[in-house]
């Protein structure tokens, strides 16, 4: 039905634009501080990972920094991503398969994501007596 309403062209432009979207968001969302991007889009999925800001924080840590992020993320209703683990490590599971999904919305997802990570990683930097910062 698509491909009979979009015809041949439109179904490419359509997969470009989402597989653009998502390699826009994987790799705008990874370059942000305390985020690393995992897995660059070849197509229409990628992954970042989200470090724990402590100091001498683990790798388990930023595991669970991870999962932490993509639960804020969720709860904003700003986008839906899932989690899994590659190599032994979480990480956050980027996909864009809407047909609407545009560049605006990519920038909005972004912001967003920006926003939370930053308020996530205020709250987890030390204070000077070695506490951890509470809002």
């Amino acid at each position: 039905a698509a491909l009979r309403q979009l015809g041949r062209r439109g179904v490419a432009e359509l997969i470009e634009r989402t597989c653009d979207c998502a390699h826009a968001m994987v790799t705008r969302i990874g370059s942000l501080e305390g985020a690393e991007m995992v897995w660059e889009p070849q197509i229409n999925q990628g992954m970042v990972r989200f470090i724990d800001p402590r100091e001498g924080a683990s790798a388990t840590n930023s595991d669970a920094f991870t999962d932490r992020m993509m639960g804020e993320i969720l709860a904003s209703g700003e986008a839906f991503f899932t989690g899994t683990t590659w190599h032994g490590r979480r990480a956050m599971r980027v996909s864009v398969c809407n047909w609407q999904t545009s560049a605006e919305d990519v920038d909005r997802v972004v912001a967003a994501v920006a926003r939370i990570l930053r308020a996530a990683r205020e709250k987890r930097r030390p204070h000077g007596d070695g506490t951890e910062a509470r809002h």
